[in-house]
């Protein structure tokens, strides 16, 4: 597994497990600059998933910024233009029991991408 971005107070860790095809990003994200965060990774995956057939992202996020809910939805989007190349996309949105903002933030990217979501409560 390989740490794309190591996680801070206020930035998510990313890791990269290449051996299942499993991108994850966990913990806070309110960073002061969400694009600096994010445009790395959305390239990663425009760059990765023509060469791949499936992969999995596992979203476990604890608190996030309106530019980070924007960022995210950028990386979604980015997995969901490549689901129509033949890459088998799956997206683990998890978030804990009684947080609401969360959900509904995940139900609308899935309504927007048309990507199915599974959420999980962790």
């Amino acid at each position: 597994m390989e740490t794309l971005l190591n996680p801070t107070k206020t930035t998510p860790k990313i890791t990269w497990d290449a051996l299942n095809g499993v991108l994850s990003i966990t913990g806070y994200s309110f960073p002061e600059n969400a694009k600096k965060v994010y445009d790395p990774i959305e390239a990663f995956i425009k760059k990765l998933v023509p060469y791949t057939h499936a992969l999995t992202l596992n979203l476990e996020i604890h608190h996030c910024c309106s530019s980070s809910v924007l960022a995210l939805y950028r990386v979604i989007t980015a997995l969901g233009d490549h689901a129509t190349d033949g890459t088998q996309i799956t997206v683990n949105w998890k978030y804990e029991e009684g947080d609401e903002d969360l959900e509904r933030i995940g139900q609308e990217f899935q309504k927007l991408s048309e990507i199915p979501i599974n959420f999980i409560l962790v």
